[in-house]
């Protein structure tokens, strides 16, 4: 598993980091929106959405991405202010109710919000590789910093304190304490 994660980390590594240094914007931009499309995939498979359904929805995220860039008279600060409101009031307002999101209403209105997080998500990995790589460089490494800082500690002392525990914990058939990690 680790061998595996190592290997796609690094093909990863190959892949975005010449072309976050040295690809014009529009080809960043081109990569960034690639990655759009997987995450609308991967978030309509979250929504428990069809195969059939998952494609869809990200062909529309993709097709929604390049209407707001080209069609739609709507500038990057609107999908900001959309992603800020949902933020600040939406996402406690949900983590307050905590509904089944997959279900009836709460599922075609994070569908929705999540093609808007998108692309807010795209156009700010833009603008900040207009400012400059070094720019995008820092804003990656702190972001992955913190992240880092905090499970690694917490994985070790879980490990520590998991494995003092002398009663066993009922587990499926063949899992273990480490296949929790």
């Amino acid at each position: 598993m680790l061998k595996t994660r190592v290997i796609t980390a690094l093909v990863l590594l190959a892949v975005f980091l010449p072309v976050t240094l040295f690809a014009p914007i529009s080809g960043f931009g081109a990569l960034i929106a690639f990655v759009l499309i997987f995450a609308a995939w991967e978030w309509a498979r979250l929504l428990k959405l069809s195969r059939n359904g998952t494609l869809t929805y990200a062909a529309i995220a993709g097709l929604a991405l390049v209407l707001s860039m080209h069609l739609l008279s709507t500038s990057e600060t609107s999908f900001y202010k959309a992603s800020a409101v949902f933020w600040v009031i939406g996402a406690p307002y949900i983590l307050l109710r905590k509904p089944t999101l997959i279900e009836g209403a709460w599922r075609g209105m994070l569908l929705v919000v999540g093609v808007i997080l998108l692309i807010a998500c795209w156009y700010a990995v833009v603008s900040a590789r207009i400012l400059g790589v070094p720019f995008v460089l820092t804003l990656l490494l702190w972001s992955g910093l913190p992240i880092s800082a905090l499970i690694l500690p917490a994985r070790h002392w879980v490990d520590i304190n998991w494995r003092r525990r002398s009663v066993p914990v009922k587990r499926g058939k063949g899992l273990s304490a480490d296949g929790c990690w």
